[in-house]
């Protein structure tokens, strides 16, 4: 039920939205029109004093727009604002003050169509200045619908905010340490490796030796090595499979086979032939134009805080952006890249790299890297 209504509900916001592109433009309508709704698809009705205040003061001065109370008298705090307004650190402020005075066990930042979802992992009492999740409802995932179902007004705990958080961020960090290792091993990955083994010493000469070793493991792994299947006689259609992220191939692969005429063949392997994402096919004829692909459907669903998602401060060489930039003269110039958006987007990749750099982007932005399907062929 509770997911019907918010599918039904993210399905609403989109045609309001294109039909009356002025809510955009006042909080009024947008809080009649989109957030209130959005609250009773929680459980919450706005017109019930028990259920939901609204305009609550705060103690630095303020007032904050609706504070939710669970059915174990567990709050909800919610700073509203209006459809069109990006939402930055300014309005996160603003709802931090309210809860750093308050009981609060979550808070929610939104403009009707995004939701950024807060608590106090940190420090007790003392709002986190990052949010834990973030929600389009216009492109709402599975991961999405989970944590929403934490705030309802008949599920929401102060504990279970907390798990949830938690898990989130540590889902966030494992993904990019896997993704990160099997791109690249660290030396501590590797000396991992080499104490189970059995190295002793693990010398540099030793690791050096463990690195091409384990490079080879995991394209091994991922079904780089795989032998080829040979190409049924019979068929005159070319076979598709569905490349996970565990499967897919580095660069195409050859191997002897005997045609109908007795003569040796080559069949090559992973030939793109076609990608979904988020369950719609995804255009272009290439790893490459997949991989632009991927970024422009992104920024489709995130127009608001792309910018802040593909940010990285820890970036390579000093560089502000991973393989991403407005700036071109943060990409290097002997590199491929093509124009997406407004930005500039490195696709200076073979066919490995292409779809783990996809899955790098997906991950960034909180997805799943299974939420992209490659299809490939052995012709």
């Amino acid at each position: 039920m509770f997911r019907a209504e918010i599918m039904e509900h993210a399905s609403r916001v989109s045609n309001l939205i294109q039909a009356y592109p002025e809510i955009k433009n006042s909080e009024a309508q947008t809080k009649n029109s989109l957030i209130e709704p959005f609250l009773r698809c929680l459980g919450y009705d706005p017109s019930h004093p028990e259920q939901v205040t609204l305009e609550v003061s705060t103690e630095l001065g303020g007032k904050i727009d609706y504070v939710l109370s669970g059915q174990a008298d567990v709050k909800v705090a919610v700073e509203a604002k209006k459809a069109g307004v990006k939402l930055s650190e300014k309005e996160t402020n603003q709802l931090r003050s309210y809860f750093t005075f308050s009981e609060a066990a979550a808070a929610l930042l939104t403009n009707g169509v995004e939701y950024r979802l807060f608590t106090d992992l940190e420090k007790t009492n003392v709002m986190d200045a990052t949010p834990f999740h973030r929600v389009d409802v216009t492109h709402l995932t599975d991961n999405d619908m989970h944590h929403l179902e934490t705030l309802t007004r008949s599920q929401v705990q102060q504990d279970g905010v907390h798990q949830q958080a938690q898990r989130e961020r540590y889902r966030r960090m494992v993904n990019e340490i896997v993704t990160q290792e099997l791109h690249s091993p660290s030396q501590d990955f590797l000396k991992l490796v080499g104490r189970r083994v059995g190295i002793k010493p693990l010398t540099k000469s030793h690791l050096e030796l463990l690195a091409p070793l384990v490079n080879e493991a995991i394209r091994r792994y991922r079904g780089v090595t795989s032998p080829p299947k040979p190409k049924p006689p019979s068929s005159t259609q070319t076979p598709k499979k569905p490349v996970s992220p565990t499967t897919y191939s580095s660069q195409p692969t050859t191997a002897p086979t005997r045609g109908g005429s007795g003569k040796t063949t080559h069949l090559t392997l992973s030939r793109y032939r076609g990608a979904t994402l988020f369950g719609k096919a995804l255009p272009g004829n290439s790893y490459r134009q997949m991989l632009i692909a991927v970024v422009a459907a992104l920024q489709a669903r995130h127009p608001h805080d792309f910018p802040d998602r593909v940010r990285n401060e820890k970036a390579f060489r000093g560089r502000q952006w991973w393989y991403i930039s407005k700036d071109a003269s943060d990409l290097s110039p002997k590199l491929d890249r093509a124009k997406v958006g407004e930005y500039h987007v490195n696709v200076n990749f073979g066919r490995l790299e292409s779809v783990k750099q996809a899955h790098r982007f997906l991950i960034a932005f909180g997805y799943s890297a299974d939420e992209l399907e490659v299809q490939t062929s052995d012709d």
